[in-house]
């Protein structure tokens, strides 16, 4: 392009180049600007698969946690009145016993409601 006089880089376009051995076309105008397909990696797959996972375990780990927090006043609630049924209900303790029932009923009574 330099040897040619008055000639600028700005209206000379490829159109093809040829091999000097055989004459086959290696690069046109049309096919410069295509990009070239690219094999998908296997690293990039991986990681794909890795996020996929995750997203599944932290959708089942929220599914979980809700179940969780749902359902433990119930069963709090459950086993705080069967423990307190069976304490008043039943004589557990020998009447003989030096075991003081109030205190034990307190003493739980305490655990339960504070904070």
């Amino acid at each position: 392009v330099s040897e040619i006089p008055s000639s600028s880089n700005e209206h000379i376009n490829i159109l093809e180049i040829k091999s000097l051995e055989n004459g086959v076309k290696k690069l046109t105008a049309e096919k410069s600007n295509q990009q070239r397909k690219r094999r998908s990696s296997s690293v990039v797959k991986s990681m794909a698969v890795l996020v996929s996972h995750v997203r599944a375990a932290t959708y089942i780990l929220v599914l979980v946690a809700t179940l969780m927090l749902t359902w433990t006043p119930f069963f709090v609630y459950s086993l705080y009145n069967s423990i307190m049924i069976d304490m008043a209900l039943v004589n557990m303790i020998h009447p003989n016993s030096s075991v003081n029932r109030k205190l034990i009923l307190t003493c739980l009574n305490t655990v339960v409601h504070t904070n």
